[in-house]
């Protein structure tokens, strides 16, 4: 890769969910890989070089920045977790906006003209429903959407007059293998093996199941972003990352349970209702698809069975 804007790579928060998955879609490109985050692996990173450091910390970044002088800079540090973001709005802030403007200042110091990745969210879009396009108006009213809200705004400023070559993906529902318990098919599936294991009661307990989104597998959003990497600049800078359709929830429910001969009884939690939430969101995908060429590969069921797959390994 030498020469290339991927010979140096330094992913922030790769040892996150999406993080792992994009450095095994970055490794074959055999460019410099190097990591920083909070937290070590759970698993030897095999090539990547590990550093400890929180962005919400600003001078965790300089010593890491001048080491791996990064020809680009994908940025996926921060609270992903939208529940713990209304808990908790100032970390929530510091974690998301803050750590960004931290990133993006030791990038612009150390690489200036580097390619720099921001990981957005849909939602940064608000509690707008159907079919949702790049240039529909941000409008977040939660406190994990108005984090990604500034984090894009900050980025937008330093690609305009730092001279970083900015690409934002506001990513919806990512789904698949090692996903966490806060979210559905990481819940669904951690539940299911802990009945088979006999560790917990026959009872699966769920949200709103007919809610309908857009659910692409993790894997499928890594190959995404990397195909967002390799294309040259052009007019655009945010891109919607996802796959292009919406399904109800309960598919994922019944996705797991096509793998287990258990038969749980299901359970509505009331506390994981949340009133008011528009029936069904999706992205358009169109801009990135004639971008890049980018399109979902990895089916809902494969999804499903790999995160049950995980979650039979951990539990």
């Amino acid at each position: 890769m030498s020469g290339t804007r991927l010979e140096r790579v330094l992913v922030t928060g790769g040892t996150g969910f999406l993080g792992r998955h994009l450095l095994d879609a970055l490794r074959p490109l055999g460019g410099r890989l190097a990591v920083i985050a909070r937290r070590p692996p759970r698993s030897p990173l095999a090539g990547v070089a590990f550093f400890a450091g929180d962005c919400a910390e600003p001078r965790s970044l300089p010593a890491t920045f001048a080491a791996v002088q990064p020809t680009a800079v994908l940025h996926l540090a921060g609270l992903a977790s939208p529940r713990e973001a209304e808990g908790d709005a100032q970390g929530a802030f510091a974690a998301n906006a803050l750590g960004t403007l931290h990133a993006l200042e030791a990038a612009s110091a150390t690489s200036p003209g580097a390619l720099f990745f921001l990981a957005s969210s849909a939602h940064v879009y608000g509690p707008a429903s159907g079919g949702l396009r790049e240039d529909h108006p941000p409008e977040p009213r939660s406190v994990y959407g108005r984090t990604k809200a500034a984090a894009e705004t900050l980025a937008e400023a330093y690609a305009a007059h730092a001279g970083l070559d900015v690409r934002i993906a506001r990513v919806f529902n990512l789904v698949g293998p090692g996903q966490g318990a806060d979210y559905a098919l990481g819940s669904f599936a951690r539940q299911i093996a802990a009945i088979e294991k006999g560790s917990a009661p026959p009872k699966v307990v769920v949200g709103n199941l007919d809610l309908r989104r857009d659910f692409l597998d993790v894997r499928d959003a890594a190959r995404g972003i990397l195909s967002l990497l390799l294309t040259p600049a052009g007019p655009d800078r945010v891109f919607n990352l996802g796959s292009g359709r919406a399904v109800p929830v309960r598919l994922l429910l019944e996705a797991v349970l096509a793998e287990t001969t258990e038969r749980p009884a299901v359970e509505v939690d009331p506390a994981r209702l949340r009133p008011g939430e528009p029936e069904e969101v999706f992205a358009s995908i169109d801009r990135l698809a004639a971008a890049t060429g980018f399109a979902p590969q990895i089916p809902l069921g494969l999804s499903a069975a790999d995160a049950l797959a995980q979650a039979r390994a951990e539990a």
